[in-house]
């Protein structure tokens, strides 16, 4: 109809006649997106027909005839419109209800408009529905400072409450009703599913970093202004939003709740148990423990979260599955989205976090089995892994490996085991200890207790320095000291590498690490299986002591057993062991056009066939989740391409 109406106007007007030329020749999508230009078509005097919103499968109706339906409920309670039925015109009523949602119903179709109370010509009218809408909705500051000039515009019109309704679209509110509608629908997700479409959201469920540069900085900064804010409008609202921020222990402010009266932190204990995700219930927890002296009350707050935690111990690994599967989903989102890829490591690890407790919350005890995580690695791994790898020369202390379920819970006991470190043993409730004794024996069943005392993954940031070890496990790591420059063998350097883990390099001692992984590498010499893990640990001591000789030494070991072994080596795997040794260098450009030197020579070493294009889809990973480092790879593609010539199309697809 449009086209018609178009082509009849165009007899008489040469420029519109242009204009319908060059718009016929465009897809359809960036048709509509054109004829949305106001000033465009009112330049170009482009006919307008009725823009027509589906209600159902069949139903339909103009859009501002639904404006005025909406503008016409707002002040007589009802109103009522005509839409079309497959071919039949049909009268439907159209109502706001309390919190500014608009209803259309009209026999069996019956549709919701989130926020129509909006569209009302009377401005105060306008302030009253925004009013209630953000009751139950949390907006970041700058989002509300646009919506609120937007709805007491003078000049409100379709387009400003189209703006309107996509900002509060992008609240964690309305990500969480759309994911439980979702839930009802279907028992199969997608990963669109799991995240949002707008933005704008991950800055509503966190705060967007300004100048800060490490997590401490933005918890102290940007994070507590907006909690700041929300705590002044509605306390138990603000915590429940900043109760899923508690991925990071050290975003639990215990400095608030100490200064609150007892009473409050009581009723935020109590609030925490209403929920499902795992890092607000330790978080709880640990505002019981440090509150304890207080309140004794607090004991058995502390009582009822523990049980909620550990003592279903299947259900603890099936939220920490679906936390897990959620942050590798988000992670890969975010460091591929134009709008948050140049933001710091730090935010994207913590916001990732956030989302992943808001999906679990969501959810509550109905959410999906364990096997999301499988299918979340399956669809992301690569992905995930190199970008986590990529972000190593910031953040080196966390490894994307201790995202599985086993090793969150492990991580929520080694908190809630950390925190009775500050309680005095006098005041040390039984019950606590109780609780947490048999939980122990369990994450040493499942071979996790060393993780318990790991990082977390909001901490991988590299510190100044690490805390002094305790007596016992100094002189152990001593020990693994000597013997490794004594007698260097993989062994005793996979032992060594674990207390590094923990405590860092010894100071000034890069020289004899180094000797003793050369003559360990020596050894072995291109033996792939036992080199692997000596490579590993080997890149991981480099990345965190920012060693570079060492990190040169795993990458030209990579490049003798893709020489001599070429079928043989993991290709993704030395594409990581490389992506790591790069982070060990503190000059970026630097690092970067050493990392794209040595991938195009990993690249010409390896034979024509399966290798050389499984390194080039790996490549396109990195590619994708590494702008900077994107321009540099062009030339270890295209050689990784090369060796792909004699492969026929139907086998590169089945890798793609």
């Amino acid at each position: 109809m449009r086209r018609a109406q178009m082509a009849s106007k165009a007899a008489d007007n040469p420029a519109l006649l242009r204009v319908l030329f060059a718009l016929l020749n465009l897809p359809s999508d960036l048709q509509s997106s054109i004829l949305s230009d106001q000033q465009l078509t009112r330049q170009f005097e482009i006919p307008a027909t009725p823009r027509r919103l589906k209600l159902s499968d069949t139903g339909t109706m103009e859009r501002d005839a639904l404006f005025a339906a909406f503008q016409s409920a707002s002040v007589e309670g009802t109103a009522t419109v005509d839409i079309l039925d497959g071919k039949n015109v049909v009268q439907a009523t159209v109502r706001v209800d309390e919190d500014g949602t608009g209803i259309l119903e009209a026999g069996n179709i019956r549709t919701k408009f989130a926020h129509g109370g909006l569209w009302n010509a009377d401005a105060g009218k306008r302030a009253q529905v925004l009013t209630r809408i953000l009751g139950t909705r949390t907006l970041f500051s700058e989002s509300m400072r646009k919506l609120s000039a937007l709805v007491n515009s003078s000049q409100f019109g379709p387009e400003d409450f189209i703006k309107a309704a996509e900002i509060l679209s992008a609240t964690p509110e309305e990500f969480v009703l759309q994911l439980r509608r979702l839930a009802e629908q279907k028992s199969e997700f997608h990963e669109a599913d799991f995240l949002p479409a707008n933005p704008t959201h991950w800055d509503n469920l966190t705060a967007a970093p300004i100048t800060s540069q490490t997590l401490r900085a933005y918890l102290d900064n940007e994070l507590r202004a907006e909690r700041t804010e929300r705590f002044s409008s509605d306390a138990m609202a603000a915590f429940e939003l900043m109760s899923l921020q508690f991925g990071a222990q050290e975003s639990v402010p215990h400095e608030w709740f100490e200064g609150m009266p007892k009473d409050d932190v009581l009723a935020f204990a109590d609030a925490a148990l209403n929920f499902e995700d795992h890092f607000c219930l330790v978080g709880a927890f640990e505002i019981c423990a440090r509150n304890l002296a207080a309140d004794s009350r607090l004991i058995d707050a502390g009582n009822r979260l523990l049980d909620k935690l550990f003592s279903d111990r299947a259900r603890m690994l099936r939220r920490c599955a679906v936390f897990g599967a959620v942050f590798i989903l988000s992670t890969v989102r975010l460091v591929m989205h134009a709008r948050t890829r140049d933001r710091p490591a730090y935010w994207r690890r913590f916001s990732a976090a956030t989302h992943a407790s808001l999906v679990v919350r969501a959810f509550g005890e109905a959410g999906p089995s364990e096997e999301i995580f499988d299918w979340a690695m399956k669809m992301r791994q690569d992905y995930y892994i190199l970008s986590v790898y990529a972000d190593m020369g910031a953040s080196p202390r966390w490894q994307p490996e201790w995202i599985e379920p086993e090793s969150l819970a492990a991580d929520a006991y080694g908190r809630a085991m950390q925190i009775l470190q500050l309680v005095p043993d006098a005041q040390l409730p039984a019950s606590w200890a109780e609780r947490l004794m048999p939980v122990g024996e369990w994450i040493g069943e499942l071979g996790m207790l060393r993780r318990a005392f790991l990082p977390s993954l909001t901490q991988g940031e590299r510190l100044a320095g690490l805390p002094p070890l305790a007596a016992e496990l100094q002189n152990h790591f001593d020990d693994s000291f000597r013997e490794l420059r004594e007698s260097p063998t993989p062994e005793r350097l996979l032992k060594f590498a674990n207390m590094v883990e923990l405590s860092g390099g010894p100071p000034n001692a890069s020289e004899q690490i180094a000797m003793a992984v050369q003559r360990v590498l020596a050894d072995i010499g291109t033996d792939v299986e036992v080199s692997g893990p000596v490579l590993a640990v080997s890149s991981r001591m480099a990345v965190v002591s920012r060693d570079v000789r060492l990190a040169n030494l795993v990458a030209d070991h990579l490049a003798q057993l893709a020489l001599a072994s070429p079928d043989n080596v993991s290709i993704f795997n030395s594409l990581v062991r490389y992506v790591e040794c790069a982070a060990a260098d503190v000059d970026a450009a630097r690092s970067r056009e050493q990392l794209a030197r040595r991938l195009e020579n990993f690249a010409g070493l390896l034979p024509v066939g399966n290798a050389s294009l499984r390194l080039m889809i790996a490549l396109r990973c990195l590619r994708r989740t590494n702008i900077a480092l994107a321009p540099s790879l062009g030339r270890a593609e295209n050689i990784a391409k090369l060796g792909t010539a004699q492969m026929a199309v139907r086998d590169i697809s089945e890798f793609d």
